[in-house]
């Protein structure tokens, strides 16, 4: 091969590294791509709001689990939980919907760290970066409201405060009907109000 062939030109070394190069950013590239096993979020990198497929495909405050199938040729069905695809609709080559029918296969890719998702009219971008605001799927690739971060889906972490009452002996040194705050996510507060809810009755 080229590598060790002393004898080698120039240009057969300068297109056996371009050849290289190519061929570490495809796989670079493959590597980020989304599993078909894994949910996740696509955050809206111009608003910090994320994708949502409930009732529509839009960007909302809230983050929302998605997860991506595999198509053909490289592509990706995108669903929400309800089993619903991101689609075109309609006559037009822009208005996008869910239906639990109509699959449309998106080709999703990365550069810089942002992803970008294209169907057959364009790429996914919205027109306006405030939550609510519809997605449309014809726009053009340096569209800066088309830019997503992927990662995956993390349960929404949120506040709740806690009020003790009659708490059981040795389980806090604090007095009955001083408040504590906990930050935990939904499924573990739960737990956490029926432990502290504990009397020593």
């Amino acid at each position: 091969g080229v590598y060790d062939n002393a004898e080698a030109t120039a240009d057969e070394v300068t297109a056996a590294i371009a050849t290289l190069a190519a061929a570490t950013e495809a796989y670079a590239a493959a590597k980020t791509l989304p599993a078909a096993d894994k949910t996740y979020m696509i955050k809206h990198n111009a608003s910090g709001n994320y994708m949502s497929l409930d009732g529509g495909v839009k960007i909302e405050a809230e983050q929302t689990p998605i997860k991506f199938e595999a198509a053909a040729d490289g592509k990706f069905y995108i669903a929400n939980a309800n089993g619903e695809y991101a689609c075109y609709k309609g006559d037009n080559k822009w208005t996008l919907s869910v239906s639990a029918e109509n699959k449309e296969a998106w080709t999703i890719a990365i550069a810089n760290g942002l992803y970008t998702i294209s169907g057959k009219n364009g790429y996914i971008a919205s027109d306006n970066v405030n939550a609510g605001s519809s997605c449309y799927g014809d726009k053009t690739a340096d569209n800066a409201n088309g830019q997503w971060v992927i990662t995956e889906y993390v349960e929404p972490v949120a506040e709740f405060e806690v009020t003790l009452v009659n708490p059981a002996e040795g389980t806090t040194k604090l007095e009955e009907g001083d408040s504590i705050k906990f930050t935990t996510n939904i499924e573990d507060a739960y737990i956490l109000v029926g432990v502290l809810q504990v009397s020593d009755e």
